[in-house]
């Protein structure tokens, strides 16, 4: 089961279930506490890769 999130949608930030895994320059790596699905969120809170895993987003 591939994972596609809504690419270059906003967000409200993943204060609930999102944990940061890594953060440069505003931009964040994520992973959502319950399901273990990540994704990496720019500066302004938008989607811009999404994957099951952190090793699946480098893959992209």
């Amino acid at each position: 089961m591939e994972y596609s999130p809504n690419i270059n949608s906003p967000t409200m930030g993943g204060i609930c279930f999102w944990n940061n895994i890594y953060t440069v320059e505003g931009w964040r790596v994520q992973q959502h506490t319950i399901t273990k699905h990540c994704r990496v969120l720019d500066d302004e809170d938008k989607i811009i890769a999404g994957g099951l895993s952190v090793e699946d987003i480098y893959d992209k």
